[in-house]
């Protein structure tokens, strides 16, 4: 039986939230973009998780500002 969210540990919530990435709700036109999709999130993971990435992920937070503007 999964332990409730509130009793997870931050680590775990961690860890849980980029299984939750990885598996795609939508499927893919091909198994290209499944395999790039895939590693931009380990990308991501591994940045977050303080790790040694093959490159710098760089996103934007966009917020409200197109609605500004």
């Amino acid at each position: 039986m999964e332990k409730r969210w509130q009793e997870l540990t931050p680590e775990q919530k961690r860890r849980k939230r980029f299984e939750d990435w990885l598996k795609p709700v939508d499927k893919f036109d091909s198994p290209a973009a499944e395999k790039a999709y895939k590693s931009r999130i380990k990308r991501l993971a591994d940045t977050l998780l303080l790790k040694k990435a093959d490159r710098v992920p760089v996103t934007l937070l966009v917020d409200n500002s197109p609605y500004y503007l």
